[in-house]
């Protein structure tokens, strides 16, 4: 009678371990869900300050910054302009941001590679940013 008692005990143990690892599980799976997106939040809106300063500069100097680290040292003929900003940070996920022009210099894009592995450039439109891997922000203007 004992050895059948301590086996039940047993089974309702391990039944009990796989309901509390199948919970663990479920909130984990929620929780990486959760801090990819808010992580995915912060580096778009990391990308419109970003954007603001690529325009800011390229509004002020006549051209399009050939990096983004030039955001953050005066320039202009006389030294006299800027800085746009006071750092440009990484990425949520480690990596520096991206800075993409077209040829014609009215389209640009300010972007991360969201999981390092996409190639290429993003497309200089919203959709294409978002079916290739990549969070940014595109912006178009033209000179008047």
């Amino acid at each position: 009678m004992r050895k059948r008692r301590g086996m039940i005990l047993s089974l309702e143990a391990i039944f009990y371990l796989a309901v509390v690892l199948v919970l663990v599980g479920c909130g984990a799976t929620y929780w990486h869900s959760h801090t990819e997106n808010a992580r995915a939040s912060t580096a778009k809106a990391d990308c419109v300050t970003i954007a603001e300063a690529v325009a800011q500069y390229d509004y002020e100097v006549q051209a399009m910054p050939t990096s983004l680290d030039k955001l953050t040292k005066k320039g202009g003929s006389g030294n006299e302009l800027g800085p746009w900003l006071n750092e440009v940070k990484k990425d949520p996920w480690g990596r520096a941001y991206k800075l993409y022009t077209d040829k014609t210099n009215k389209v640009f894009v300010v972007y991360s590679d969201v999981n390092g592995k996409a190639s290429g450039t993003p497309k200089t439109t919203e959709a294409g940013l978002k079916s290739g891997g990549f969070i940014g922000v595109v912006q178009k203007f033209e000179y008047k």
